[in-house]
């Protein structure tokens, strides 16, 4: 669904995906994101937003049905994985004007 794996790529949503995915496609993607975490509290507030996005879009109901609402769905997995990539973030890199 989303591209772009490597830290330094903005994720894109995969052409095959811009209009919907089924349910197992977007559960199977959330189990990827879930793969790559850690132990850190910062990675606890990604899973419990991985359980809401799986809850709110009924993902582990009627695997096989599309994602009602596909658009909010794809808005929230690029939020999360936006938020993955702040999070992995070194703070002490200096960026931003005058650095």
């Amino acid at each position: 669904m989303i591209t772009g794996d490597r830290p330094d790529q903005t994720p894109t949503i995969h052409p095959l995906y811009r209009d919907g995915a089924s349910r197992t496609v977007a559960d199977s993607r959330l189990r990827e994101i879930e793969s790559s975490l850690d132990d850190s509290a910062a990675h606890d507030d990604l899973r419990i937003k991985i359980a809401a996005l799986r809850r709110d879009f009924s993902l582990r109901t009627d695997p096989t049905r599309t994602i009602i609402d596909f658009p909010t769905f794809r808005q929230r997995l690029e939020d999360l994985t936006r938020q993955e990539r702040l999070a992995n973030q070194d703070p002490d890199v200096n960026v931003g004007p005058g650095y």
